[in-house]
């Protein structure tokens, strides 16, 4: 356990991410369409509430549209950030818990780009949530899916 106090940032990242996903794309599994489109579009409702008030060509932007773009570091002090985010959403109970499952799907595209090794679970994770696709109300496929994902979602 000592040696853990020696691990680098970015190898307790991959670590998370991977427990995370094997307990995430199983649960996506587990959903029915219609729970998958609901989702879906409490994502996208999270991305443009948090895109609202920033400038269309600025940076940050990149996060949710297109992470393979951003530098490593930049990744996870974002992947950093969200996670305290998700924190105080899981402590508002059932309704913060249904928020956090729908951001995941950014958190976990973001992190499946930053580690090359983790994009077949962004992949994986794309392909089950295209099952919803058809159920959504307000997420877009072609505008809400992070680049480097769209053609694992059909």
């Amino acid at each position: 356990m000592i040696f853990n106090l020696f691990e680098s940032r970015k190898s307790k990242w991959k670590k998370r991410l991977i427990k995370g996903f094997d307990i995430y794309i199983p649960g996506i599994q587990g959903l029915d369409a219609e729970e998958i489109g609901m989702m879906l579009d409490e994502a996208s409702h999270i991305k443009y509430s948090s895109l609202m008030l920033i400038e269309e060509n600025h940076p940050s932007r990149a996060f949710w549209e297109d992470p393979t773009m951003i530098d490593e570091d930049k990744c996870l002090d974002r992947l950093d950030f969200w996670a305290v985010m998700m924190l105080g959403w899981s402590q508002e109970g059932v309704k913060g818990n249904a928020k956090v499952a729908s951001f995941n799907i950014y958190y976990f595209s973001l992190g499946a780009a930053t580690y090359v090794d983790l994009r077949i679970r962004g992949k994986q994770m794309w392909k089950e949530l295209s099952r919803g696709f058809k159920f959504c109300n307000t997420f877009d496929p072609k505008l809400d899916i992070p680049k480097g994902f769209e053609k694992y979602s059909q």
